[in-house]
């Protein structure tokens, strides 16, 4: 393989191992009494708000785990990526339903990277977070 394609290679690869991990949480949520129901799911998908308005990134990236708890609460952990010409973007949060739409529970800084290697850190980094805070909530 040729550089680029290496770097490619990268990017495909901590994408998918980001949602393996995420699909183990659920696999793992999904064996506890505690748990009434979850999701996952992936997307990959063109920003109508960019084309719309010209504003954020044209594609987005994002996995998300919903858990419903017996209890009848609920908490959803999201990772996205995104990018725009200068950069690649990745925000990762747990939210839970409020009155007036989600209410974040956990939110770490937004990460920016400038090449691939940084991306790669950084969508790791993020998708171990949140992970880490979800089982914390979930299974304690």
């Amino acid at each position: 393989m040729d550089e680029a394609s290496i770097s490619a290679a990268k990017l495909l690869t901590v994408i998918a191992e980001s949602n393996y991990k995420m699909s183990r949480l659920a696999n793992e949520l999904r064996r506890n009494k505690n748990i009434a129901e979850v999701s996952v799911d992936f997307e990959c998908s063109r920003n109508s708000n960019y084309f719309d308005y010209g504003t954020g990134s044209p594609y987005l990236f994002n996995w998300y785990l919903d858990a419903s708890l017996a209890d009848g609460r609920s908490l959803a952990a999201i990772v996205e990526l995104f990018w725009d010409d200068q950069k690649w973007m990745v925000e990762s949060r747990i939210e839970t339903p409020g009155d007036n739409g989600p209410i974040s529970v956990f939110e770490p800084p937004d990460r920016e990277a400038n090449n691939i290697d940084d991306l790669v850190q950084i969508l790791t980094t993020a998708t171990a977070e949140v992970i880490k805070a979800a089982s914390d909530r979930l299974l304690t």
